[in-house]
């Protein structure tokens, strides 16, 4: 068995912790956008509350604690060895067509950017939902296909032995 390097198990929470932390300083409306994209590490924001912990910090907070959800499904990817080109192109196909869609919800670009403060919200926003809608789809994809050659080898078996 090949020695593979885990890709995903460092790569996804690196970039969605950085862009999440990154993301607190451009939260879109009413920090609307920013606490839709770190959904994964906003369980972490009561207790933080309860601390009266400063906004950077809480901040740091959710980026690091939705790194930590997001670490064992990188994992997962790795184990069930999930193409990196197929996540890639998944990614960069979701996350701009996330960019693009929320940008077109508006009238025009300065609507869009005046409703949300600035293009980085739109930006770090499609990154990590981007990394969400990725991970399913390269997941259901994977599976499928590993469904289908597992039939085609035993159809194949099968009408060998008969």
């Amino acid at each position: 068995m090949k020695n593979r390097f885990p890709f995903y198990s460092w790569l996804l929470p690196l970039i969605w912790g950085v862009c999440s932390y990154l993301h607190h300083y451009y939260p879109g409306d009413e920090n609307a956008m920013w606490l839709l994209s770190s959904i994964a590490g906003m369980w972490i924001a009561p207790f933080a509350f309860l601390g009266g912990a400063s906004k950077a910090a809480i901040a740091a907070g959710i980026a690091v604690a939705g790194a930590l959800v997001i670490a064992p499904i990188g994992f997962a990817m790795d184990f069930f060895h999930i193409r990196k080109l197929l996540w890639v192109i998944l990614f960069l196909t979701c996350s701009l067509t996330v960019f693009v869609a929320a940008i077109m919800s508006f009238p025009s670009i300065e609507r869009a950017i005046n409703k949300n403060g600035s293009m980085w919200a739109y930006i770090l926003f499609s990154i990590n939902i981007g990394i969400y809608i990725s991970i399913i789809l390269s997941a259901v994809l994977t599976v499928i296909v590993k469904i289908s050659r597992y039939i085609k080898k035993n159809n194949k078996q099968l009408h060998a032995a008969a």
